[in-house]
């Protein structure tokens, strides 16, 4: 069951976390500069190569943190609303926002499902947050944000998917890593059509011996992303042998499935 409080109480305790560095706030990345850093160039360079990114675009971003993408996009649209149910991840957005120049950006404490707006949006970005709720809350989220989209808008999301089966972790909160299958059902049922789904960082093998070198042996950060990329290109020259493989990654092949982060777009299939 999803204990909505206990993953507010979770998120809270992430932005505390995130006080010594702000552009890391929402990233669950363990404090890992280099994991973090090439994440979030790996997935802004995807994200704007895959979608229709304009100076005219009204963008809702749901589940904001301390507003990453905000910033990304402020230049590249028209104007940004994030919102996020955590309170302490807002006054991070907020107190980046007040040191910068990024006059068409707003953030706001606020869960989706009771997020009111004049505005319709081009664009509704579900920012890694559909895993932390059930099926039914899901549905009622996508119904209520359609009264949201305006005419022609569409959803893009990115997610943790497991690559065979549905994986529920209860720890301090409850996470749900659904498979591709079920995002599209889940959507298709709101009457939108999955027409985007890719791996939004790809290059995770051998990142934590980059990272190493890069922390440890104060190696450069495009040395030790050189030195990644290859490996991984070696890795593909064998063949993408088992003996390269960590053995939980060995497991996870053999039971649920590898789990990775991807990007979707869904359009309405009435369009």
């Amino acid at each position: 069951m999803i204990d909505k409080q206990k993953t507010r109480n979770f998120w809270e305790q992430v932005a505390e976390s995130s006080t010594n560095d702000e552009s890391l706030a929402g990233m669950l990345t363990d404090g890992d500069r280099y994991i973090s850093r090439l994440r979030q160039e790996g997935e802004e360079q995807h994200f704007i190569s895959a979608f229709n990114i304009s100076p005219a675009t009204r963008w809702l971003e749901v589940g904001t943190g301390g507003g990453r993408w905000a910033f990304f996009l402020s230049d590249k649209v028209k104007n940004v609303v994030g919102i996020d149910f955590s309170k302490k991840m807002i006054e991070i957005a907020n107190q980046t926002l007040g040191r910068n120049s990024h006059h068409n950006i707003t953030f706001k404490v606020a869960e989706l499902i009771e997020y009111q707006s004049e505005q319709k949006f081009d664009v509704i970005y579900f920012s890694g947050m559909l895993q932390y709720l059930s099926d039914d809350e899901v549905r009622a989220t996508l119904e209520h944000s359609k009264d949201l989209l305006a005419q022609g808008g569409y959803f893009i999301s990115r997610d943790s998917v497991q690559g065979k089966n549905r994986v529920t972790l209860y720890t301090e909160h409850a996470v749900i890593y659904r498979t591709v299958a079920e995002y599209r059902d889940l959507f298709r049922s709101a009457g939108y059509e999955q027409t985007y789904n890719e791996i939004s960082y790809p290059e995770t093998r051998f990142s934590t011996f980059a990272s190493k070198l890069h922390t440890s042996y104060k190696l450069p950060y495009s040395a030790a992303h050189l030195i990644q990329r290859i490996l991984l290109l070696v890795n593909s020259m064998l063949g993408d042998p088992d003996w390269l493989k960590k053995p939980h990654h060995l497991d996870a092949l053999n039971s649920d499935g590898v789990r990775d982060h991807r990007f979707f777009r869904y359009e309405s299939i009435a369009n």
